[in-house]
């Protein structure tokens, strides 16, 4: 999601649309080859169309910002919207061009195991032998069997002999014993509530603010 300086067709029904431009078709090949589709524009579903637009000459407008998603989450978006209204935007003289594209998506964050196998880190002396092993095996396979199948397989022999794997457990959090962790996560929460609740208010002054201590939650 972001600025990705990139123009795909816009169709719009009563509006000039908008064409594409040389970073689309860039773009364009990068959505087919990881399937990955774009949901703020030619959507019927998505409200708002135009991410970027001029604030002194509204006339100039255009859809550069995108939000990409897979073919799974695609799937599971309830809602999405670009807000050409400006009613997330923090007004002011150093006011931006862009607006703000909001999804919803439906997510399962059920704890799913899901493990992962690495190489364990292994002493300086396991990484000697490892080396040594690979030197020694390569330089007695046959010249017409060197290729990169066969040094692979040398190479995870050796480190399978000499380092090991190890099985790790992704849904494992660690546990946190640190109150000064736990207490500026709970502020940095409570000022995330206020900027979220100054949004939806009429008020550019307080929207500021809370935008301010937010982030300077964030930081703490």
């Amino acid at each position: 999601m972001g600025d990705l300086n990139s123009k795909i067709v816009v169709e719009h029904p009563t509006q000039k649309g908008q064409e594409i431009s040389r970073n689309g078709k860039y773009m364009e090949m990068f959505l087919e080859q990881t399937n990955t589709s774009v949901i703020n524009v030619n959507r019927p579903q998505h409200k708002g169309v135009w991410t970027r637009i001029n604030r002194r000459n509204p006339s100039e407008k255009s859809a550069i910002d995108y939000i990409i998603i897979s073919k799974t989450l695609n799937e599971n978006l309830l809602e999405s919207m670009t807000d050409e209204d400006g009613n997330f935007i923090i007004k002011g003289s150093n006011e931006t061009d862009h607006n703000i594209i909001t999804a919803t998506i439906n997510i399962d964050t059920r704890n799913n195991s899901r493990k992962v196998k690495k190489w364990k880190n292994g002493s300086t002396e396991k990484w000697t032998r490892v080396n040594t092993q690979i030197r020694r095996e390569w330089n007695n396979t046959p010249n017409n069997n060197r290729n990169t199948q066969s040094l692979n397989k040398i190479i995870d022999n050796a480190m399978l002999e000499h380092i090991g794997i190890i099985t790790i457990n992704m849904n494992n959090k660690p546990r946190i014993h640190n109150d000064d962790i736990k207490e500026a996560r709970t502020t940095c929460k409570e000022h995330r509530k206020i900027f979220n609740k100054t949004c939806r208010e009429n008020n550019n002054q307080n929207k500021k603010q809370a935008l301010l201590l937010y982030i300077e939650a964030q930081k703490n």
